[in-house]
């Protein structure tokens, strides 16, 4: 948000995403280059203030192994659906924790 901004008129531009996200979870996915202390940091702190407006997160380490999940064919990520996320978590060896 720039110095010349309204900070009110931010918040309700931004607003009914706040809303339209809330309560909806968010799978995110770091590789190696997202957990080196550089970029650890900032990404932490967005991850804070999705909590903060009330997204539940997932987050799991990239998984260069085989995968058993469908995977989108434009971008390659795997399509996590709530029928196959558990799967998803146990091929990735991941495990969940609530933040």
């Amino acid at each position: 948000m720039s110095v010349e901004q309204d900070p009110i008129r931010w918040f309700r531009t931004a607003s009914p995403y706040i809303y339209a996200h809330r309560n909806k979870t968010f799978v995110v996915s770091l590789d190696q280059d997202a957990l080196r202390p550089s970029a650890f940091v900032s990404i932490a702190r967005d991850l804070t203030l999705l909590h903060a407006l009330g997204v539940r997160l997932v987050v799991v380490h990239a998984n260069a192994g085989a995968l058993q999940v469908k995977t989108d064919s434009e971008t390659g990520h795997p399509v996590i659906t709530a029928r196959n996320l558990e799967t998803y978590l146990e091929q990735t060896g991941g495990t969940t924790q609530r933040l």
